[in-house]
C-alpha cells in the first residue's frame, strides 16, 4: 500500500500536539505540588489542595490511554516506515515515562497528606528544591521537542543532570544531621525522594527516545549495548 506522506505528516502533527499537552500536564502537576508544599509551610493547606493533584493524576491516566490508542491506530492506518515509524514508537515509549512522572507526583502528595504532622519544615524545603529541579528538567524537554533541537539540549541536559545528582546527594546527607526526625518517618521520606530522582530519569528518557528517531544507533553508542 502506497503511503500518503501528506496525510502522514498531518497525523504526526496531531499526535505531537496531544503528546506535548501531556508533557505540559506533567510539568503542571509538579508545579502544583510545589504550591501545595508552600501552602503546608504557611499553614494554608486544605483538602482541596491535595484533591487537585489526585484529579490531575486521573487526567494523566486518561490522556495516556487516549494518546496510546490514537498512536496505535495511526500506525495501523498509515503503516509508516523508517523515521516516521520510529517517531510513533518514540511517542508510545515516552507516554509511559510521562505516566510514571505523574504517578510520582501523586505518590508524593499522598505521602505529604498522610505525614503532614510528622514532616519538618526542613523536609518541605528539601522537597521544594528538588521538585523545582524536576520542573526545570520537564521544561527543557518540552522546549527541546517544541524547537526540534533535541541533540543540543540533550548535551545541556546531561550537564544539568550531573549537577542535580550532586545536589541530590548533598541534600539527602544533610537531612541525616537532623537527628530529631523520627527514624521510621525518615526511612519513608528517603524512599519518597527516589521518586524525584526517578522523575528526572524519565524526562531524560523522553529526550533520548526522540534522538533515536534520527539516530538509530543512539542507544548502541550511549547505552553500551553489545
Amino acid at each position: 500500500m502506497a503511503i500518503n506522506f501528506t496525510l502522514l505528516k498531518k497525523d504526526e502533527k496531531i499526535i505531537k500536539k496531544q503528546f506535548m499537552d501531556y508533557v505540559a500536564h506533567s510539568i503542571t502537576m509538579n508545579q502544583h505540588l510545589i504550591n501545595v508544599i508552600n501552602q503546608i509551610n504557611s499553614n494554608l493547606t486544605n483538602d482541596e489542595s491535595f484533591v487537585k493533584i489526585y484529579n490531575l493524576e486521573q487526567e494523566s491516566n486518561h490522556m495516556h490511554q487516549t494518546i496510546l490508542d490514537d498512536a496505535v491506530w495511526l500506525i495501523s492506518k498509515e503503516q509508516p516506515i523508517a523515521n516516521h515509524l520510529r517517531y510513533f514508537i518514540s511517542i508510545i515509549n515516552s507516554l509511559f515515562d510521562i505516566e510514571r512522572i505523574c504517578d510520582y507526583s501523586d505518590r508524593i502528595a499522598r505521602f505529604l497528606e498522610k505525614e503532614i504532622n510528622k514532616t519538618s519544615n526542613y523536609e518541605y524545603d528539601l522537597m521544594i528544591s528538588l521538585i523545582t529541579q524536576v520542573v526545570e528538567f520537564g521544561q527543557m524537554i518540552y522546549d527541546a521537542l517544541d524547537s526540534h533541537n533535541v541533540e543540543q539540549i540533550y548535551l545541556e541536559l546531561k550537564v544539568k543532570y550531573d549537577l542535580f545528582v550532586n545536589m541530590y546527594k548533598s541534600k539527602t546527607k544533610e537531612i541525616l544531621n537532623h537527628s530529631n526526625i523520627n527514624q521510621m518517618h525518615l526511612l519513608s521520606f528517603f524512599t519518597l525522594l527516589k521518586s524525584v530522582d526517578r522523575a528526572v530519569d524519565h524526562y531524560i528518557n523522553i529526550l533520548e527516545n526522540f534522538i533515536f528517531v534520527n539516530d538509530i544507533n543512539f542507544f548502541n553508542k550511549h547505552k553500551k549495548i553489545n
